[in-house]
């Protein structure tokens, strides 16, 4: 048994991420009372509920959304984080069982589908400001206000929780569930 997956596992993972620019069909994965769980209790436009009436009926809030991509970006942080030694964790693929580490692929997961969604600027942005930390007067300068800038954010955060959720990474309990082994000494 490998430890490691074969190299053609990530060249068609990154062939089927990068095909096209955006998703083929972003799905509203959020169930009702996923929705309700993550909405913002005092968002103006779902009033806490997740699910508001748009232009094709009833879709998942824009605040529930952001809270995806925060809580999958705060799943992120932590394993970042973590000193610790990776997990092994142990995965079906057609010929059989491979072993891996489930929190390195999060990760590279993230960014994947971070640059399959969202455009080069954007991409740079999520990188600086969202995983790298970086303050609007870091990344922005005096070439972008404040309100700009945020709007930026918060226009990514919707598009990656949208793009997060349809690539199953939210979830993040469902993403690491499975048969793991003990950590690597």
């Amino acid at each position: 048994m490998s430890c490691v997956r074969p190299p053609e596992y990530w060249a068609r993972k990154r062939a089927q991420l990068t095909e096209s620019r955006q998703p083929r069909e972003i799905r509203e994965a959020l169930w009702p009372g996923e929705a309700l769980a993550v909405a913002k209790p005092d968002c103006s436009w779902c009033h806490g509920i997740g699910r508001r009436l748009g232009r094709r009926g009833l879709q998942v809030c824009e605040c529930s959304w952001k809270a995806v991509c925060r809580a999958v970006l705060d799943r992120y942080r932590a394993e970042e984080a973590d000193p610790g030694c990776p997990h092994l964790s142990l995965s079906r693929l057609a010929g059989g069982l491979a072993a891996g580490y489930r929190t390195i692929e999060f990760r590279v997961d993230v960014h994947l589908v971070a640059r399959a969604a969202l455009t080069a600027a954007e991409y740079r942005l999520f990188r600086l400001h969202m995983l790298g930390g970086a303050t609007w007067g870091d990344v922005a300068g005096h070439s972008l206000g404040k309100k700009s800038f945020f709007d930026d954010v918060y226009r990514i955060q919707v598009k990656l929780g949208r793009a997060l959720t349809a690539y199953g990474l939210y979830p993040t309990h469902r993403y690491f569930a499975g048969a793991h082994l003990a950590a690597v000494a």
